[in-house]
């Protein structure tokens, strides 16, 4: 159970800058376009840079967690839970046009987030911690993270 937590503190210690890259991108973005603006675009940038902040917060949550502590399972379950509440926002959020090429990224994003939700449940289950469930759990955030850091890179280049 430590090491899964550990991998877990790693991967998100070493992914907590691309998240930071994605606030100020999306920061950026609502600073970015004319000078008539689109209230529909304002809102999906102010609620994606929103997005942004709360996946930022968990992360740091997760970080904080000591793997020896007889809570840890529990609160990183908690923490996943509230990150994949927030994946499943984001993608229920209406696109603007002007971002469709996104789409797909941000249903992927979420779709992986749940997915990796529920396999640190089977992981951590009353019937005691499974290693495998754990490992395609990690994989599966790992995923996520990385179509995350795939929709920023789209945002920084649009």
């Amino acid at each position: 159970m430590k090491k899964i937590i550990c991998k877990l503190q790693r991967f998100v210690k070493s992914n907590i800058p691309k998240v930071s890259v994605f606030i100020i991108l999306c920061g950026l973005l609502s600073a970015c376009g004319n000078t008539k603006t689109d209230p529909a675009l304002e809102k999906y940038r102010s609620d994606m840079s929103s997005f942004s902040s709360t996946v930022s917060s968990l992360g740091q949550a997760i970080n904080a967690i000591d793997p020896n502590s007889p809570t840890a399972s529990a609160e990183l379950l908690n923490d996943l839970d509230q990150m994949n509440t927030a994946f499943r926002n984001m993608a229920a959020l209406t696109i603007p046009d002007e971002y469709s090429d996104v789409a797909t990224l941000v249903y992927e994003a979420s779709a992986y987030m749940n997915d990796a939700a529920s396999l640190y449940h089977d992981a951590y289950s009353e019937n005691g911690y499974h290693d495998e469930y754990a490992t395609q759990a990690l994989t599966q955030y790992q995923n996520a993270m990385q179509r995350l850091t795939s929709i920023g890179q789209y945002f920084k280049e649009h």
